[in-house]
């Protein structure tokens, strides 16, 4: 079976999703097998729905089609794409998700057409059923349009020094737990085995260690690197971004010794 997945900012009480989900079975056949990674991104942010395709997309069987709906473009018709990239498929309007997950590695990109029965006010319907059906049957995205530059969207590095890294939070999950973008590479390259201070806003002491998992005493914050190998800081059993007045955008900074 055929899996689709579905990042959305849709609401829960919206009929959207159930009739994209009706369209694309009316449309394909055999019927695919549907999967929900999430219908709760805040509406419009394209970096946090990257965010979550870049952290998921890969521990599902090559060839699934991944759908994104998340959009910051206000345009008539909404460019709609459909990638190619590690063996899986991709459609999305091109607000940044898929250029935030391919960055500079090699992938194949077509505009899709609108079609014939373009709905302005419900554009996926327009293109999703028809390019997921494409793929599904030609296993690959040729056909659907012509190629493609994606709209350039700046990717935000950590800064590193001789003795510091500048990071900043790219997401804060559902426990509150602050994630940033500072890898596990970056941390051990930038660090040497050196002593480290990972520093808070509003901490006078830095965290100086890095945990194997959530295995500290109540109202400890700890860090540790999760399970994509990005930095994170918990605080035990209450949330950090609320403790530590933090929000996705802010800096933070480790220091070596």
């Amino acid at each position: 079976m055929q899996s689709i997945t579905f990042i959305t900012d849709w609401d829960k009480s919206d009929y959207y999703l159930g009739a994209l989900k009706g369209s694309i079975i009316s449309h394909c056949e055999p019927v695919p097998g549907f999967i929900d990674i999430t219908h709760q991104i805040e509406h419009y942010q394209y970096q946090e729905a990257a965010f979550v395709l870049r952290n998921s997309y890969h521990h599902f069987p090559k060839g699934t089609i991944h759908i994104n709906t998340v959009n910051n473009r206000n345009e008539n018709p909404v460019p709609y794409i459909a990638a190619s990239f590690d063996d899986h498929f991709f459609i999305s309007p091109d607000s940044g998700v898929i250029n935030l997950l391919v960055r500079d590695k090699a992938h194949e990109v077509i505009l899709m057409e609108p079609g014939d029965r373009y709905a302005p006010t419900f554009p996926e319907l327009s293109y999703i059923s028809r390019g997921i059906c494409h793929i599904y049957q030609k296993k690959s995205i040729s056909g659907l349009g012509k190629p493609y530059t994606l709209k350039e969207t700046r990717y935000i590095r950590p800064q590193i020094e001789q003795n510091q890294i500048i990071g900043i939070i790219t997401h804060i999950d559902g426990f509150g737990n602050i994630i940033t973008n500072i890898t596990r590479k970056i941390f051990e390259e930038a660090g040497r085995n050196r002593k480290f201070s990972i520093l808070l806003k509003g901490k006078p002491h830095g965290i100086e260690k890095i945990n194997d998992g959530y295995n500290e005493s109540v109202n400890e914050l700890i860090a540790v690197f999760n399970s994509g190998d990005l930095l994170e800081i918990a605080h035990m059993n209450y949330p950090a971004n609320k403790s530590l007045g933090l929000r996705t955008g802010d800096r933070i900074k480790i220091t070596f010794k």
